[in-house]
């Protein structure tokens, strides 16, 4: 009996080392039709509007399927004014309290989302979250800088901060799949920081070091996610969908990100049945081919527009064409041989520099 509470116990044990510590979470908004904290000591969100602090107005949030197939179960962005304030207690920020991981404030800390995206960005900003302050320039922000993955956490002393970025392509995810986007950082640590995508560590392009003296302080201006709060002005805002974010007052190992990514397992549903037949066939390619560069809504061919994208293109026949064939009814698993024509279409579209890499 001794031997099998040894064995729980040792169980135990590694199953904490893999997910990060509950006294360590801070922050987890799990966007299932509402922008509540799961965390009760962090702020709910409040959808707004905007490009100003102070002007934006309070909306409705929307919401599309989320990560694991579930309806609304992540939220929608639209790219132009669309953001959610946490107040100016949203995390990360100064106000987090000193404890056996990590604070106080910024100190460490880790910051991952689910996101969904086919827009590509063109070498615009585009921020899933952020909060810069005027007065003592304290800033945080992560997202996509025009040319690369990026996180920046800033304390109080000028020169005080970390910057670690990626090289990666926009294309090896910008493919209206469901992607795992991961920042770790340690003020106190050199090279401990690191960004993630889909579980794996990327290389950093820059990694700096916060002086040790260096106070934290609370946020000036809301902290926004979907954009950043630039001194009280919100830009890069982001265009797709995002998903369980979670914030940790501590640096997770890669082992615990990798966790992170692989307790889920993304759900996808054939969706480019335009007109509602309960299978994507070549009427629905037609419908796209009729309104290819003029229509907007997902009837007219916008497969896409569940991530808030505005115009029928080639991205929206790439979705298409991973769907083809497939009945749009979640419990159906076959998939129909597709006929000799259609076939010849979709062997063309091979060549698409754009072909969705869909999972199933």
């Amino acid at each position: 009996m001794r031997y099998f509470f040894a064995i729980l116990t040792i169980l135990s044990v590694c199953a904490s080392c893999l997910t990060g510590s509950a006294d360590a979470q801070i922050s987890s908004y799990q966007f299932d039709g509402d922008l509540t904290n799961g965390n009760v000591a962090a702020p709910d969100g409040t959808f707004r509007q905007g490009t100003s602090s102070l002007e934006s107005v309070t909306s409705t949030a929307t919401f599309g399927v989320g990560v694991l197939g579930d309806v609304n179960g992540a939220l929608r962005l639209d790219g132009v004014d669309d953001w959610v304030d946490l107040t100016v207690n949203g995390h990360p920020s100064g106000d987090v309290a000193a404890g056996s991981f990590s604070g106080p404030g910024l100190v460490s800390g880790t910051v991952m989302a689910w996101f969904r995206t086919s827009k590509s960005l063109n070498g615009e900003d585009r921020w899933l979250m952020g909060s810069h302050n005027a007065t003592d320039e304290q800033a945080f922000e992560l997202g996509y800088d025009g040319t690369q993955f990026e996180m920046l956490a800033a304390g109080s002393n000028q020169g005080d901060t970390i910057t670690v970025a990626d090289s990666t392509n926009e294309s090896d995810w910008d493919d209206n799949l469901w992607h795992h986007l991961a920042f770790s950082w340690d003020f106190f640590v050199p090279g401990a920081g690191k960004v993630y995508l889909d579980g794996s560590p990327l290389t950093p392009t820059t990694n700096q070091l916060l002086s040790n003296s260096d106070p934290q302080s609370s946020w000036e201006f809301p902290m926004a996610v979907g954009a950043r709060n630039n001194e009280g002005t919100l830009d890069g805002f982001w265009h797709g969908m995002v998903d369980d974010l979670q914030i940790y007052a501590e640096l997770l190992t890669d082992g615990q990100v990798l966790a992170e990514f692989n307790a889920t397992t993304p759900v996808y549903l054939p969706i480019a049945d335009f007109d509602s037949s309960g299978l994507v066939d070549g009427e629905d390619f037609l419908t796209w081919q009729q309104n290819n560069g003029i229509g907007t809504t997902f009837a007219e061919g916008n497969a896409t527009e569940i991530t808030g994208d505005t115009v029928i293109d080639g991205d929206d026949l790439s979705v298409w064409a991973g769907d083809y064939g497939l009945e749009t009814a979640p419990e159906v698993s076959s998939v129909p041989e597709p006929a000799t024509g259609l076939l010849v279409l979709t062997t063309l579209l091979a060549g698409s520099p754009r072909r969705l890499r869909f999972r199933r």
